[in-house]
């Protein structure tokens, strides 16, 4: 089974949106060594459910750059994302999430669209894709390939 794109990707108060099927994301270091992506959700969609286990960097770090991530170097890299089967989702399931989000924001999905629009374009959305226009819509993002029919 392979993840279907385009893909909401939700941790805790973070998300990502995965526009293809491509495994090779990138990351901070500080993220990488943290492991910030570990445990994510990704809800592709075919209603599948994956499990982010890990982001493999391209290079292995050394422990002083391990040390100044946290300080001040903070490169982004090329990490490839290792994903488990996690089961089925259902979309109120996904919906909900996705709200509690747009409660949380702090400014960012609530860039171009007030939060209530924001809400009522995701109570009405069917789909993965229609959700991720919807986020598109309010940080500004009119169009990503291969997500809005493009």
């Amino acid at each position: 089974m392979e993840m279907k794109p385009p893909a909401i990707v939700i941790k805790g108060n973070w998300y990502d949106i995965w526009c293809d099927a491509n495994l090779t994301k990138t990351s901070t270091l500080y993220g990488l060594v943290q492991g910030l992506w570990r445990d994510a959700i990704v809800y592709d969609s075919s209603g599948a459910k994956w499990i982010l286990t890990d982001m493999v960097p391209e290079r292995q770090f050394g422990p002083l750059a391990r040390f100044l991530s946290r300080l001040f170097y903070n490169p982004r890299f090329k990490a490839e994302a290792k994903i488990k089967p996690g089961g089925r989702f259902e979309m109120e399931h996904l919906k909900r999430e996705v709200t509690r989000l747009i409660d949380e924001d702090d400014d960012i999905l609530s860039q171009f669209l007030t939060k209530e629009e924001l809400r009522a374009g995701v109570a009405n959305a069917s789909t993965v894709p229609e959700i991720i226009h919807i986020f598109n819509k309010g940080t500004g993002i009119e169009q990503i390939v291969g997500v809005d029919g493009q």
